[in-house]
């Protein structure tokens, strides 16, 4: 048995670094962003509250069906321990619509269009993002949505402002 153990484990870690260096080797692109109104993060609560959805056949989508979770909307900390204690959110489905809806506690909806590129591997690997997938372009209610520059992500990924 031992002498069929060494090689097998040989066999596994070949392959393994072998798989580590292929073009699957870039991580998914994660999009960050702060609201902000009348130049304030929203309140705990309020940001709790938020929902995001994109509209698929004039139906509402808040979740796809062949995912575990419930949202598209999750605290920043989930994916960054940098955003740890304030109020900066994550959307890693962002690429399944371009046009997507932030919907907020009292009913307000907002607008959030977010444009991707698809990259080879050797030009997502050179991009910020060190994804697939950068986005091209952001936009808040019809505004270019600037980066958020008083938080920093631990990945150097960028966390967009949304200024209500």
């Amino acid at each position: 048995m031992k002498k069929y153990l060494l090689p097998a484990l040989g066999t596994l870690l070949f392959c393994g670094c072998k798989t580590m260096n292929s073009e699957n080797s870039l991580l998914p692109n994660t999009f960050y962003f702060m609201v902000e109104k009348n130049g304030n993060p929203l309140d705990g609560a309020t940001a709790a509250g938020m929902r995001m959805f994109y509209v698929r056949h004039g139906v509402k989508v808040y979740r796809e069906d062949n995912l575990s979770d419930t949202t598209f909307l999750y605290p920043g900390a989930r994916y960054d321990p940098n955003f740890e204690g304030n109020t900066v959110h994550a959307n890693p489905y962002i690429e399944y619509a371009e046009n997507w809806f932030l919907e907020l506690p009292d009913g307000d909806i907002d607008t959030v269009v977010v444009k991707v590129t698809r990259r080879s591997h050797e030009e997502g690997a050179k991009d910020r993002c060190s994804c697939y997938t950068p986005y091209t372009t952001v936009t808040f209610n019809g505004t270019d949505a600037p980066e958020y520059t008083k938080i920093r992500s631990s990945t150097n990924k960028i966390v967009f402002h949304f200024a209500k």
